[in-house]
């Protein structure tokens, strides 16, 4: 995200090392000073994310005739960044661990991710309108991030999608998943009452949301649904390794490459094949095809390019009578393009 990427590492680290330095006047041996202090405190990845950043705007400053040469150039020596080998489930585990997801009161969304391989920004950004369950296709139009702003604290909002080939339509195929997300409530009962002392309804606008119908702040998602699910995988299964969300997700390519598909195939098609063993009495490029074609005999719904944001959650008491907006929890943000969050 913009916030993450670039506005965090000036307004955090670059500004108070370099603010009051004259742009002409900044060397490479200053920048090399920055990235020597900056190892001790932070991962190489922070600091590479630093340096790019820096070099984007000392280049600007060049193109502008704000300084003659850019500082950040090729003679800098930043610490090397470590490739940690990514893990993934054998479709044993996979079957044991998709199992105990079911079992899980919290497991729905970690099913869809791993049948689906969504992102977890992606995830939490499906909204009921980019289900179709009566055809059985989930619509990926946007992200979810969250992030620090000055004036109103944390935000959690709708960011697009990095890449616009990641817009795209994935088939349901799975029937008990597909069962489940049909299932599921629009309309939660929230533990408190209203100030009438009646019970509080919530419209929620996300399929995954926080216990008080709201977007879910992605870190909480984390805390509070995916790394307790993984703990009892792990107490059930020691010898299961421990992934993030991230790894959980790409078990499903790496699925897909056992079952025959090519790498490049795996890595390019749109998220929308079967990763279940019901589905390895096929070959992999019968799975690739039966999925394709999956996809087109439902089009995906045209969308306007721009994003539609975030509309305020609506309280409604058990006759369905939308309660004033007094009511709404205190905590609500609904200003344009945003949400409140939990």
């Amino acid at each position: 995200t913009y916030h993450n990427t670039y506005l965090q590492p000036v307004q955090d680290r670059l500004i108070p090392y370099f603010g009051d330095a004259p742009l002409d006047k900044i060397l490479p041996i200053h920048v090399q000073e920055y990235v020597n202090k900056m190892k001790p405190q932070y991962k190489p990845e922070t600091i590479k994310k630093d340096f790019t950043v820096f070099a984007f705007i000392m280049q600007n400053a060049v193109e502008n005739g704000l300084c003659r040469q850019n500082p950040a150039g090729k003679s800098i020596r930043l610490p090397k960044v470590e490739r940690a080998d990514k893990q993934a489930l054998t479709q044993e585990q996979y079957d044991v661990v998709y199992e105990m997801a079911k079992r899980d009161p919290n497991g729905l969304s970690i099913m869809l991710m791993m049948e689906t391989g969504v992102s977890r920004s992606e995830l939490l950004g499906i909204t009921w309108h980019d289900l179709d369950l009566e055809n059985g296709i989930l619509h990926i139009n946007q992200g979810l991030v969250s992030y620090v702003d000055a004036d109103r604290g944390w935000v959690t909002e709708s960011d697009g999608l990095k890449n616009a080939y990641r817009r795209r339509a994935i088939p349901i195929v799975e029937p008990e998943l597909l069962k489940r997300l049909r299932e599921k409530p629009r309309r939660i009962k929230l533990k408190r009452k209203t100030p009438y002392g009646e019970d509080f309804y919530v419209d929620t606008e996300q399929v995954f949301h926080s216990p008080e119908g709201f977007p879910y702040q992605p870190n909480n998602w984390n805390n509070r649904v995916f790394l307790p699910f993984m703990r009892k995988v792990l107490e059930a299964h020691p010898e299961y390794p421990e992934l993030s969300a991230h790894e959980l997700r790409h078990t499903r390519a790496t699925l897909w490459i056992a079952q025959g598909v090519s790498p490049m195939m795996a890595a390019r098609l749109p998220r929308s094949l079967p990763t279940r063993r019901w589905d390895q009495n096929r070959s992999g490029s019968q799975a690739v095809q039966a999925s394709l074609i999956s996809m087109c005999r439902t089009p995906a719904r045209r969308r306007s390019a721009a994003l539609t944001p975030f509309r305020s959650t609506r309280y409604f008491s058990p006759e369905g009578t939308m309660k004033a907006s007094a009511s709404a929890p205190s905590n609500a943000r609904t200003a344009s393009g945003t949400s409140a969050w939990v």
